[in-house]
């Protein structure tokens, strides 16, 4: 468990009157405990304690990979039984609930208790999640670096006559045979298919002239990496230069403008004013980022309507992209770590035009 973690939420939950918080996503849970294991389980933190209530098949896992500061609570009888009894035991007047991923009926339970008042509360563990620490951009790092590794193979098998199928696989094979994980269904998209954002990978064949947008991610150690480069299998004509080019300088520009303070919604406006110029605003679709950490998209979101500062410590995505209906698309994205002067970019692989 991390004391340091506990605290802070401690310290969120004084702010807004809450008594104890029960964490039952997992994301949340596993980044209060600080494991990387899969494990079912709930934590209850209170004002004066850590709870982590488990079933007879989980329990002895968690007790022997977890410090001693938490209390292990092995589930004898109903899990709402246990939860009343703490509630009780800690005179909780107020509980906080994760409602975005609760059941309705789990919802209707905690709310029948006499003695304290479920309360919305569902954003205070994500956003200490937004800025990390040393240690978790360490990770993110080493899992960019093997997304890194994996990009530069890609010219070396991405060409036409291979389905986009075939190539995710052979994505996925390189980062398990460096040892990570899949973060997400790796997406290669190619042809008018490019021009779907989050084009699964399919049986299409890949042929050439189309472009190939390929989006893909490692996790090292519980963090991901997310990065997407767009290759073209041949040589790109005129229309796939200037669609490039327009969503490179619209990348270039949003990264200037990341450091500490700046606000999201700016970023967003500034490589969407780009295109929009261009003539191709409306083939924009989606927000310029998002947070990356234990999840591929977490906060804070780089969006056009979020006036979120941000923070030194947070690490996010800058992914503008032109998407033409029945024509191809472009995306280019870099992962970044956010500083007080500027930004540490962990995406080192090269955004000139690739073809294959």
């Amino acid at each position: 468990m991390s004391l340091q973690r506990i605290k802070k939420l401690r310290e969120k939950m004084k702010e807004h009157g809450i008594d104890a918080l029960l964490v039952s996503h997992k994301v949340n849970r596993d980044y209060l405990l600080n494991i990387n294991f899969f494990i079912g389980g709930v934590c209850l933190v209170t004002s004066r304690n850590a709870y982590f209530l488990a079933d007879f098949c989980n329990y002895g896992e968690v007790k022997s990979r977890t410090c001693g500061d938490i209390n292990m609570v092995l589930l004898k009888k109903s899990f709402i039984e246990h939860l009343r009894d703490i509630v009780n035991a800690d005179k909780v007047k107020k509980l906080g609930i994760e409602h975005q991923y609760m059941s309705v009926a789990k919802y209707d339970e905690i709310k029948a208790l006499k003695k304290a008042k479920a309360v919305y509360a569902g954003w205070l563990v994500e956003e200490l999640r937004m800025k990390k620490e040393k240690a978790e951009i360490d990770s993110i790092r080493k899992a960019s670096e093997l997304s890194d590794l994996v990009l530069n193979q890609i010219p070396g098998f991405l060409k036409p006559g291979i389905t986009e199928k075939d190539a995710a696989r052979r994505i996925d094979r390189i980062i398990r045979d460096n040892r990570g994980d899949i973060a997400f269904d790796t997406i290669v998209a190619s042809g008018v298919r490019s021009g779907y954002p989050h084009g699964t990978a399919s049986d299409k064949v890949i042929k050439p002239g189309d472009a190939v947008v390929v989006d893909l991610g490692a996790q090292l150690n519980g963090y991901s990496s997310d990065c997407t480069r767009t290759f073209f299998a041949g040589k790109p004509d005129s229309k796939q230069k200037k669609v490039y080019g327009i969503v490179r300088q619209a990348q270039e520009k949003a990264l200037k403008q990341v450091k500490e303070g700046a606000i999201c919604s700016k970023l967003d406006s500034s490589a969407r004013a780009l295109i929009s110029k261009k003539g191709f605003g409306k083939y924009f679709g989606h927000s310029l980022g998002h947070g990356v950490g234990r999840e591929v998209h977490e906060l804070p979101h780089v969006s056009m309507n979020n006036l979120t500062a941000l923070e030194s410590g947070m690490v996010i995505t800058i992914e503008p992209g032109i998407y033409l209906p029945d024509g191809f698309g472009v995306r280019i994205e870099d992962l970044v770590v956010v500083t007080k002067s500027g930004f540490e970019n962990l995406s080192k692989t090269t955004k000139d035009m690739i073809s294959v």
